[in-house]
C-alpha cells in the first residue's frame, strides 16, 4: 500500500503540481520526545491518501504514515523537517514543517530601522536581525497605507524597495522573518506618515540613540558618481555601509566607511546606501551611478 500510494503521489505531482497546505501541531520538540502532527482530513480524498516523510535532520515516524495525522520522534538535538503529501481531486497537496529545539527561537529577533526617504517614488525598508546573518531566511513585509489599504512584499534579503506614488502615505510597516522553523517580527509606525511625491520622511515610533544623531552630518560624495564613493564628516569608526541596487540586492555588504568604495563595475542607475553600527541605521540615502 505504501509503495502504491507513493507511486501515485509521485505521478500526480509530476502531472498536476503542488498546492499549499498547513501542518498543525507543536514546532518545538526536545531530543527523545514525540509529538503528533496533522493536516485537515479534507486535504485528502481518502483516509489513507497521505504520505509523511522526514526529509532532513534526525527524526523518525512512529506508526502509520498514510493518514492525515502522524506521530514523529526527535532522535537528536537540532532541527528536522517533516513533509506530508496528500492525494486529492486536484492532484497533490504538499507542505512541510521544521521542528526545533525548545527555546531555540529565542536567540533570533528582527528590528525595523528608522531611515530617511531615499527617493520621491519609493521607500527603502530595511531590517536588522540578531544574529546579523540568517542565510536562507524569508522576509515578508506588510505595508499599511493612510487610506486603509495594505500591500505585502516578500524578499530573501533584509531590504525591499516599496513603490510610493503622489498622494499615497505609509502609516506603518511590519516585517516577519521565517528561519529554520522560527517566526519573529517587528513593526513601526511613522509619525507623520511617509508621504509620496515629497522629499519629507516619516519618523519611526522609535528614536535613534543620541550617540548616533551626530552622524546625520556624514556626507557621501561625489553624487552622482562614475564609480568611486567617499565618506566625509565626523569620525565614523565602527560603522559600516551597505549599497543596494534597485532589485534589492546588496552589491556592497557591511564595508567599513572609513575607506573609499568603488561601484565602477556596476550598471548606471540609482543605488541606495545604508550606514549603520551595532545599534542600527544612522543614515541612509541614494546614490546616482552615471
Amino acid at each position: 500500500m505504501k509503495y502504491l500510494l507513493t507511486s501515485l503521489l509521485a505521478l500526480f505531482s509530476l502531472s498536476l503540481g503542488f498546492t499549499q497546505c498547513a501542518i498543525f501541531g507543536p514546532t518545538e520538540l526536545a531530543s527523545g520526545q514525540t509529538v503528533t502532527l496533522s493536516i485537515p482530513a479534507t486535504q485528502g480524498q481518502c483516509s489513507e491518501c497521505y504520505d509523511w516523510d522526514i526529509i532532513q535532520g534526525s527524526g523518525s515516524i512512529l506508526g502509520s504514515d498514510t493518514g492525515n495525522s502522524v506521530t514523529v520522534r526527535k532522535n537528536a538535538s537540532g532541527t528536522f523537517t517533516v513533509r506530508v503529501t496528500a492525494l486529492n481531486e486536484d492532484g497533490c497537496t504538499s507542505c512541510q514543517i521544521i521542528m526545533t529545539d525548545p527555546g531555540a527561537c529565542n536567540q533570533y529577533s528582527v528590528t525595523m530601522n528608522n531611515f530617511s526617504l531615499p527617493s520621491n517614488n519609493s521607500v527603502l525598508l530595511f531590517a536588522t536581525t540578531t544574529p546579523s546573518s540568517l542565510t536562507g531566511a524569508a522576509y515578508t513585509w506588510r505595508v499599511f497605507y493612510g487610506d486603509g489599504s495594505q500591500q505585502q512584499f516578500t524578499s530573501s534579503t533584509r531590504y525591499v524597495d516599496v513603490p510610493l506614488f503622489a498622494g499615497q502615505s505609509i502609516v506603518s510597516t511590519r516585517v516577519t522573518v521565517s528561519f529554520q522553523g522560527c517566526v519573529f517580527s517587528d513593526e513601526v509606525t511613522f509619525v507623520p506618515p511617509i508621504e509620496g511625491g515629497t522629499s519629507l520622511s516619516g519618523l519611526a515610533d522609535r528614536e535613534l540613540p543620541p550617540s548616533n544623531l551626530e552622524l546625520q552630518e556624514v556626507k557621501v560624495f561625489p553624487n552622482p558618481t562614475t564609480g568611486e564613493l567617499n565618506f566625509m564628516g565626523l569620525p565614523i569608526t565602527g560603522h559600516t555601509v551597505t549599497i543596494i541596487d534597485n532589485q534589492g540586492k546588496a552589491i556592497v555588504q557591511d564595508s567599513p566607511v572609513d575607506q573609499s568604495l568603488s561601484i565602477r563595475d556596476y550598471p548606471s542607475g540609482i543605488y541606495h546606501f545604508i550606514i549603520q553600527n551595532a545599534e542600527g541605521i544612522v543614515k541612509s540615502g541614494r546614490i546616482i551611478k552615471e
